[in-house]
């Protein structure tokens, strides 16, 4: 927004790709609604066509159909439509309309719900299942006994392979030291932990999904302002270089202008303000530019000589000794004024 608020040059529909895109296109096939909005508040053209026939609708629409997408269409959707509500009904090259690619993307986005709706009752169901299970007393008894023998059994395992017995240590006092295994309570709520952590929930992979279309929208806004910020940066250098081809120019017709002055000063004919040897035709900011543009080079001797050497041509009382008298009344003032203020902007460079 920075570069389009502080270009007056810079053309917002540049086109630029095999597919002959504009900055438009690129945002409606990103889903980036900020960046579309801000395009069209500066006057982007939401009716061009791509090589393929899509306009920026066209990508938009096949956008909102991707999985995952379809919740924030409004957004990307309802601004194109009101810049540019033919686009609506416009075909591409394969004959689609963004009107059929929405109605698509909704009912994909409708099979996708119901779809996650089962799954997710099929998961829910399956975790609570054993603990309805559980509450039949006679089963829970089973497989806590179960459970149980099972721990039992793994100690004297362990107790046998280290060499001794399960009644060495109960004779030894040493039953406070036996490990505390956890129950089975204990490992089913584990094991569900566990089974979330690594299966989460469709509202879980939803909220992931849009993190990760975040992030991609976000690395594209920033390749795309790159990009912005170097053509603005080789506008500014063209610029530069037409301004100096510019400035030889007027400097060349300065001195030719001021050395056919001088061989015609013993003219009769009055001068007028049009016919002074002016630097060029503007204000003196832009004659003193002209004036400067004959000395190159960096030292700063020489540059104090070039100056004075231009004071002595523009200086007021010295341009009154030699040209007072072949000034046309109508205008002395404002030749004498203008020679005025350009001596002082010479002498304000001088000081420098």
């Amino acid at each position: 927004m920075r570069l389009l608020k502080n270009s007056d040059d810079f053309h917002v529909d540049f086109v630029t790709g095999e597919m002959h895109r504009t900055p438009l296109h690129v945002a409606c096939l990103l889903g980036d609604d900020p960046v579309t909005r801000c395009l069209l508040r500066f006057g982007a053209n939401a009716g061009r066509k791509d090589r393929d026939g899509d306009t920026p609708l066209h990508l938009a629409a096949k956008y909102v159909g991707e999985e995952g997408n379809y919740s924030d269409h409004k957004l990307l959707i309802d601004p194109l439509i009101k810049e540019f509500p033919d686009a609506i009904h416009m075909k591409n090259k394969w004959g689609e309309t963004p009107s059929q690619i929405l109605q698509e993307a909704k009912e994909k986005h409708k099979q996708f719900l119901e779809e996650e709706s089962m799954a997710w009752g099929e998961e829910i169901g399956s975790c609570y299942k054993p603990q309805e299970e559980a509450n039949d007393s006679s089963i829970g008894m089973i497989t806590n006994k179960s459970w149980n023998e099972k721990l039992a059994n793994e100690w004297e395992d362990d107790c046998a392979d280290q060499g001794f017995s399960q009644q060495y240590f109960i004779d030894k006092e040493w039953a406070n030291n036996v490990p505390d295994y956890p129950t089975f309570e204990q490992w089913a709520d584990r094991m569900a932990a566990e089974y979330k952590r690594k299966y989460p929930s469709a509202s879980e992979k939803l909220k992931r999904r849009k993190e990760e279309n975040r992030k991609r929208k976000f690395a594209e806004i920033r390749d795309m302002t790159d990009r912005l910020e170097k053509e603005q940066e080789k506008y500014r250098k063209r610029m530069a270089i037409k301004k100096s081809e510019v400035l030889d120019s007027k400097h060349k017709n300065y001195k030719e202008k001021m050395s056919k002055h001088v061989s015609n000063q013993d003219s009769l004919h009055k001068l007028r303000f049009r016919d002074i040897p002016w630097p060029c035709h503007g204000n003196v900011k832009e004659m003193t530019e002209v004036i400067m543009r004959g000395f190159v080079g960096d030292d700063r001797k020489e540059r104090r000589k070039y100056i004075l050497k231009q004071q002595i041509l523009w200086h007021p009382d010295k341009f009154m000794q030699r040209c007072i008298d072949m000034l046309d009344d109508r205008d002395k003032e404002s030749i004498l004024q203008t020679v005025k203020v350009l001596s002082q902007s010479l002498n304000e460079l001088l000081n420098q």
